[in-house]
C-alpha cells in the first residue's frame, strides 16, 4: 500500500479536482456545440440518421418506390479556407524591442535570434495553424509552450523551449472566471489526456494504486466517471496537467509612500483523480 499522502498535496488534490469539475460543468454546453460545428463540416454527417432513413426504398402498398438520392454540398468549406489561407500567408512573428532605459538594441536583437530559433526548431507556424483552424471551425483554439530535455546537448541536464500543437481543443480546461480574450488573467488550467490503464500503471509505478482487482476498478469508474473509464483492455486513467497562480502580498516602495503588490507565482502538476 502507498503512503499517506502529506495534507497539502490531499490539499491540492482536493481543489485542482474541484476546479476541473467546475470548468467542466461551466464548459459542457460550448464543448457539444464544438463538436457539433465539427461534425456538420463533413458534408456526409449533415443528414441525420432519421432522415436517411426515410430516403431509403420501400414499398407502399406492395409498390417498390426507388431510393431517393442524398446529396451532401458543403458551402462553409470556401469561406473557411479563405480565412485560413489569410492566417498562412501573414507570416505572424515575434519583434522584441527594448523599452526601459538599461535595456539595449544589441541584447534586443539576440533576444529575438533566439526567440526565432525556438519557432523555426519547434515548427511553430504548425501549431499557431492548427489552433487557429480549431477556433475558425468550431470557436476556440489552443498551442503550448513547455520545456523539453535536450538530447543533443553535452549537458544531461539542458532544456529546450518547444512550440507545441494541441490535437484536441476539447483537452483545454480554463479557469471559466477569466475575462480577458486570452485567459491570462485566469487563476488556473488543465491539459488533459486520457492514457491506458496498462501504460499509466508502467509510467507511473509510484502513483496511488488504480485498483489492484476489477471490482474495485468497477467501483472507480461508477464514482469518478471523469477519471477513469471502461474496463479490460478498454480501461482509461485520464492523467492531467494542472497549472495553478500562488499569490503572495508584499509591501513595495520608499518611505511613507507603500503600496501593495501581488507578487504571482505559476505552478504546475501533474495529476490523476487519485
Amino acid at each position: 500500500m502507498p503512503e499517506d499522502k502529506p495534507q497539502s498535496e490531499t490539499k491540492l488534490l482536493d481543489t485542482a479536482k474541484k476546479r476541473f469539475r467546475l470548468a467542466q460543468e461551466t464548459m459542457s454546453k460550448q464543448r457539444e456545440r464544438e463538436k457539433d460545428d465539427l461534425r456538420f463540416q463533413v458534408p456526409e454527417e449533415q443528414w441525420d440518421e432519421s432522415a436517411r432513413r426515410q430516403r431509403l426504398g420501400q414499398a407502399v402498398d406492395g409498390v417498390p418506390t426507388p431510393a431517393r438520392p442524398v446529396l451532401s454540398i458543403s458551402k462553409i468549406d470556401q469561406p473557411i479556407q479563405l480565412v485560413l489561407n489569410q492566417e498562412r500567408s501573414a507570416r505572424l512573428g515575434v519583434s522584441i524591442q527594448p523599452l526601459s532605459p538599461d535595456a539595449e538594441d544589441d541584447v534586443a536583437k539576440i533576444l529575438e535570434g533566439i526567440y526565432r530559433r525556438i519557432e523555426r526548431d519547434s515548427q511553430a507556424h504548425i501549431a499557431r495553424s492548427w489552433a487557429f483552424d480549431r477556433a475558425v471551425k468550431c470557436g476556440r483554439g489552443a498551442y503550448r509552450i513547455r520545456t523539453d530535455w535536450d538530447d543533443e546537448s553535452d549537458d544531461d541536464m539542458d532544456q529546450e523551449i518547444r512550440i507545441e500543437r494541441i490535437l484536441h481543443q476539447e483537452s483545454v480546461y480554463f479557469d471559466p472566471a477569466a475575462t480577458k480574450p486570452d485567459w491570462s488573467d485566469g487563476e488556473w488550467a488543465f491539459i488533459t489526456a486520457w492514457m491506458a490503464r496498462g501504460t499509466f500503471e508502467r509510467e507511473f509505478p509510484d502513483a496511488q494504486e488504480t485498483g489492484g482487482d476489477e471490482l474495485a476498478w468497477e467501483q472507480m469508474v461508477a464514482e469518478s466517471p471523469e477519471w477513469v473509464r471502461g474496463d479490460g483492455e478498454k480501461a482509461a486513467v485520464l492523467v492531467a496537467e494542472y497549472f495553478y497562480k500562488e499569490h503572495d502580498i508584499q509591501e513595495v516602495g520608499r518611505g511613507k509612500r507603500k503600496r501593495k503588490k501581488d507578487i504571482v507565482t505559476v505552478k504546475w502538476a501533474k495529476m490523476s483523480g487519485l
